[in-house]
């Protein structure tokens, strides 16, 4: 598969040089050549379904698969957003809105089944590394926080843009991931996002 000539400065292979291995470009190469087309009422009928969405629950790995917004101190918070029912903690869709619509950044967990595209992502990634990867959804609107702070993960992160563009700054290098563009992130790697500056929903896939 043919790839832009710029695909490789804009996910940074230099942080990793000669530990980059093909395999690893092979992945971003079919991100690439993935296009992903989810709009906001698709990710608003996922958030609907009913039951699917508990208050917190573990996968194999020990990450939580549940929904959260990002505060203004850059922390994960679950707020009011759950409510009891007779069989467990599940999301309430309509005060989960409250905090999208003022322009709270959303982190959809453990999203790789939700559909036949994220499916098909799922067990390529499966058939290539031989294990099961966790993927997340970041969706928001315009308005507040884009993301946490400067930090760094313990496992290379590959990021999807499905639409809406953001500014990044990737060890101290800045870099503007447009729609349908992937970023490669090596582990220990410092990272944030500091500007979204229009709706924007990504695909983040953590590689342990």
């Amino acid at each position: 598969m043919a790839l832009p000539e710029d695909l490789y400065d804009k996910t940074d292979w230099s942080l990793k040089k000669e530990n980059t291995t093909s395999q690893e470009k092979e992945i971003v190469g079919y991100l690439y050549h993935t296009q992903l087309n989810f709009t906001e009422e698709d990710i608003f009928n996922f958030l609907k379904i009913r039951k699917r969405w508990y208050f917190n629950y573990n996968y194999e790995g020990g990450n939580p698969a549940t929904v959260r917004i990002i505060n203004q101190l850059g922390y994960l918070h679950a707020l009011d957003m759950f409510e009891q029912r007779w069989d467990g903690i599940f999301l309430n869709f309509d005060k989960w809105h409250k905090y999208y619509s003022l322009g709270y950044t959303t982190v959809i967990g453990n999203v790789l089944d939700l559909n036949p595209e994220l499916r098909k992502i799922e067990n390529y990634l499966i058939e290539e590394l031989g294990i099961m990867c966790c993927g997340n959804f970041y969706f928001g609107k315009y308005g507040r926080r884009a993301s946490f702070g400067k930090h760094h993960h313990p496992y290379d992160v590959i990021v999807k843009q499905i639409y809406g563009s953001s500014r990044w700054i990737v060890n101290e290098k800045e870099v503007i991931v447009n729609p349908q563009d992937v970023l490669f992130i090596p582990r220990k790697t410092d990272h944030e996002v500091i500007d979204k500056g229009e709706n924007k929903l990504s695909l983040t896939l953590n590689i342990e």
